[in-house]
């Protein structure tokens, strides 16, 4: 097991990352998603997060970027109040 304070001794509470054992619900290509998923978030969502809020927009090329790796089902801009449930 990865040593993190995010970790618990209880079986399959914690995010999958942060452990080294099999997960019984992921198939390699779940692993493989999350994976690239992590590393996108890591290398270029994470980086930028500051420099979006303060300007309050995230700019054309990083959304354009984000829709061609298929994201744009996960919204990088705040929604309006009455757009949210």
């Amino acid at each position: 097991m990865t040593s993190s304070a995010l970790t618990s001794s209880t079986s399959f509470v914690d995010p999958s990352w942060h452990k080294d054992t099999a997960h019984p619900y992921y198939k390699d290509s779940q692993r493989k998603l999350q994976r690239f998923i992590r590393e996108y978030v890591d290398s270029e969502v994470t980086p930028n997060a500051g420099e979006w809020e303060e300007q309050g927009y995230v700019s054309d090329e990083a959304f354009q970027r984000h829709a061609q790796l298929g994201f744009l089902a996960a919204a990088m801009f705040p929604l309006q109040k009455d757009c949210q449930g």
